[in-house]
């Protein structure tokens, strides 16, 4: 246990850089990370208050039917999904891409305990947006309810261990993966396309999700008994909130902390293999010297800068899957119709599709170049590439390369998988909603310069916010604010080109609407070249401060 306890008080000071805020000596370092926290802070305030404002919206509605305790369930399933999706991203990468593996290896510590350590840093990294997601529906539902104060002690038990059945889930599938990878020359490539089947399929079943529960509710005595019969530990939860059950109490936990201690038990005993397989290299022994080519500098550097992006499961699957999603849509549409695929993001569980399900309907002709937006905003390698180096930046500092030539070498990758993936899905776009030749052009061109002002502009956010003392990919890929601003702020341009499409052809009801598309179009260009001139300037100098 001691070893554990040391285990996660290291990771815990790594992960979240407790150190590096705490012993930072330069004042204006300590001014942007006390900014940065409180930002973060204020963020997690404003998302509580949402969440409280929606509450309070449907509580009124509940208790007229004698459903109060549906919002405690609601809350518990959100948070539970939530673990999931973000949990499958993570495990692959906390579980089998750390690069303090050897270290713990070489050390006198059982590799149980090392899985257990990783398992709860997987955990730790839940509890925040579980919390987030359940605790402000749970105080709307105690200032309704009129229940005991002994409901925080139930609610606060019960936050520890949601969690637990959703990232044993993720981490059977990480090491499913992992394992079947292992045994293979080309593991990166297996383990990328596998990890991407997974969240496709997981996307793809979550428009069916909504059909799935009704079936089961319309063959179940009321909603709770129909949730009870999917999710039963959901159940016990709501159970014990609502009716301050001991018992219910219990077997909730019971459910949720048994599976995790048989996933320990078992898989304790191939995560050292696996994680040593992993690392392993192949080498031809027929290797027979022909012609040998030759590449420009830039060329070169964009090459090794795809070679060490693929390298990397954890960096692909985080990075990739907007315009993966996009493509998945393209085909669907392409074989189904497009009136099939809005259909279908109209039946979504996911309300931000429901939303935009009917404004994609008024705009047919310009679906395709919103969806796309959508994935390029998804889609920002860059704002990790700089972090990603970690502590072999000084190789490539000392190299005899200028600056920019490096920063080309980054964009260029993110450029590279974006327009190839908007020139092919455009095709089938305009094949399935039967687009005009001005439309396709449209749909070719605002994407293109979207994803290139994506592209630069991750790597200048990158270059303001690096991480470099990492000991897991997922921490610069997943956690790290430079990647958390770079997806936000694709969000942002894809929000903007959106309302404007939508505004102009609704609000306005303006019929030459490509004049207003170009004007889009040259914001995009005005941008870029703004973006493109802080990068050149302040850019580099950020770039040569750099230490790793």
């Amino acid at each position: 246990m001691s070893n554990l306890k040391v285990l996660l008080k290291n990771n815990i000071r790594n992960t979240w850089g407790i150190n590096k805020f705490l012993k930072e000596e330069s004042k204006s370092e300590k001014v942007k990370n006390i900014s940065i926290f409180l930002a973060i802070l204020l963020g997690i305030f404003s998302i509580g208050m949402l969440i409280v404002m929606y509450s309070l919206a449907i509580v009124e509605q509940l208790g007229q039917y004698g459903y109060l305790s549906l919002i405690l369930m609601s809350a518990m399933i959100l948070s539970t999904m939530f673990s999931f999706f973000t949990s499958v991203y993570k495990a692959q990468g906390v579980l089998f891409s750390s690069r303090d593996f050897e270290t713990l290896m070489s050390l006198p510590i059982k590799p149980g305990i090392i899985l257990a350590s990783k398992m709860i840093e997987l955990l730790l990294l839940n509890y925040l947006f579980v919390a987030l997601v359940t605790i402000p529906p749970a105080i709307v539902y105690f200032m309704k309810s009129g229940t005991s104060i002994i409901f925080f002690i139930y609610l606060f038990i019960g936050i520890i261990f949601i969690p637990l059945i959703p990232i044993v889930m993720a981490a059977i599938i990480a090491f499913a993966l992992s394992y079947v990878s292992s045994r293979m020359k080309r593991k990166t490539l297996i383990l990328n396309i596998g990890t991407l089947i997974v969240v496709v399929i997981v996307v793809i079943g979550s428009f069916k999700m909504d059909k799935i529960i009704n079936i089961v509710i319309e063959n179940s005595t009321s909603i709770i008994q129909g949730i009870k019969t999917i999710y039963p530990p959901s159940y016990y939860f709501t159970d014990a909130l609502a009716n301050l059950s001991l018992l219910s109490m219990t077997k909730f936990i019971l459910w949720s902390i048994i599976p995790f201690i048989i996933f320990l038990i078992i898989f304790a005993r191939s995560f050292k293999s696996i994680n040593l397989r992993l690392g392993e290299t192949f080498k031809r022994s027929n290797y027979k010297l022909t012609s040998l080519k030759t590449n420009t500098l830039r060329g070169a550097l964009i090459k090794k800068e795809f070679k060490r992006y693929f390298s990397s499961s954890v960096y692909v699957t985080n990075t990739i899957i907007g315009i993966v999603l996009v493509t998945v849509a393209a085909v669907s549409s392409l074989v189904m119709g497009g009136d099939f695929l809005i259909d279908q993001m109209a039946q979504s569980s996911d309300s931000d599709l429901q939303v935009l399900a009917p404004l994609l309907k008024q705009v047919m002709q310009f679906a395709p170049l919103i969806i796309l937006s959508f994935g390029i905003g998804l889609t920002c390698t860059t704002g990790s590439a700089i972090s990603i180096e970690g502590r072999n930046l000084w190789i490539l500092k000392s190299s005899p390369l200028e600056v920019k030539d490096i920063f080309i070498g980054k964009i260029g990758v993110n450029i590279l998988l974006l327009i190839p993936t908007i020139v092919v899905d455009s095709i089938m776009f305009a094949i399935a909603f039967k687009l005009t030749l001005i439309n396709f052009m449209w749909t070719i061109l605002i994407p293109t310069l979207l994803a290139i002002l994506v592209s630069v502009g991750g790597l200048l956010i990158n270059l303001f916010f690096p991480k470099l003392d990492w000991t897991s990919e997922v921490q610069v890929v997943k956690q790290s604010l430079s990647s958390m601003i770079s997806i936000l702020m694709g969000g942002v341009l894809v929000v903007v080109v959106i309302f404007i499409t939508i505004g102009i052809n609704k609000v306005f009801a303006i019929t030459n609407i490509n004049l207003y598309l170009g004007v889009i179009a040259l914001l995009l260009v005005l941008l870029i070249l703004l973006v493109c001139t802080i990068l050149k300037t302040k850019g580099e100098k950020l770039f040569n401060k750099l230490r790793s």
